[in-house]
């Protein structure tokens, strides 16, 4: 099927990164690894609860998978001036396998989950259906009355 092809979800990687926090509060929390190997293009979305110039998103990129030696990439910084916060990164930094999301809450703030996005997969089709996530993909759909299948 021609409109099958075209669909966005046959060649992204798409995770919940950060589950997120109903708490309010004024931690930087960073989101779970995300490996970029096999993918050219990097985007997270989210939301915070609170907007303030002084809250926002960070995109880290590392040689490793751990934290502690991730460096910021220039001017990823985010500043969460609405409450829904998307950051796209193409083309991703070469000889940077793994990627973070640095969630900054300076200003008390709950953080809704956070999404990321790997894109311009070097091998399709990408499988996006795992244990934790249900995926459905709808080419030429018609109306009427919602059903599962």
């Amino acid at each position: 099927d021609m409109a099958a092809e075209h669909l966005l979800s046959n060649n992204v990687h798409a995770r919940i990164v950060y589950a997120g926090s109903t708490a309010a509060a004024t931690t930087t929390i960073d989101s779970a690894v995300i490996d970029m190997a096999g993918y050219q293009g990097l985007m997270l979305h989210g939301s915070i609860g609170a907007t303030a110039t002084d809250n926002g998103i960070d995109v880290l990129c590392s040689t490793s998978s751990s934290t502690a030696q991730a460096e910021d990439l220039l001017n990823s910084r985010l500043q969460a001036t609405s409450t829904a916060l998307l950051v796209d990164v193409y083309p991703w930094p070469v000889g940077k396998r793994y990627a973070f999301g640095r969630i900054i809450r300076t200003t008390s703030a709950t953080i809704g989950a956070l999404h990321a996005i790997k894109y311009k997969a070097r091998r399709a089709p990408v499988d996006n259906a795992t244990s934790t996530q249900a995926v459905r993909q709808l080419a030429n759909p018609s109306t009427g009355q919602s059903t599962s299948t």
